[in-house]
């Protein structure tokens, strides 16, 4: 997959985790994720647009682990000589993998997979 970082994490909060894009409020027209609920003022159910980063944040990634799990198995390997990881994500019918330099680059590339061919 060729998506920069933000523009993975992006997917990640849109496609794996089913959030929606809202304004934080009018002053500073920051941009955050909501949750759930109606994301009103400061409520806990949001998340700084500029502070989601599961592609390089490890628990942030896990994050994701624990949304695609509801649906799928997950596998999580490391590849000690050629020192990368791999991320197997199946279900009833399919497996999606996916290779990386870095753990949580390889959990949001396979989650992705995952997502936009179910």
């Amino acid at each position: 997959m060729d998506y920069t970082n933000k523009q993975l994490d992006e997917l990640m909060a849109t496609r794996v985790m089913g959030w929606k894009e809202t304004d934080a409020n009018s002053i500073t027209s920051s941009r955050v994720w909501r949750v759930n609920g109606d994301g009103w003022k400061n409520s806990p159910e949001r998340i700084s647009v500029n502070s989601w980063h599961p592609s390089t944040n490890i628990s942030q990634a896990f994050e994701v682990v624990d949304q695609m799990i509801a649906d799928y198995y997950i596998e999580i390997y490391h590849n000690k000589g050629e020192r990368t990881w791999m991320v197997f994500i199946l279900d009833e019918k399919n497996q999606w993998d996916v290779e990386a330099d870095t753990l949580p680059l390889a959990i949001c590339e396979a989650s992705l997979k995952a997502v936009e061919t179910k």
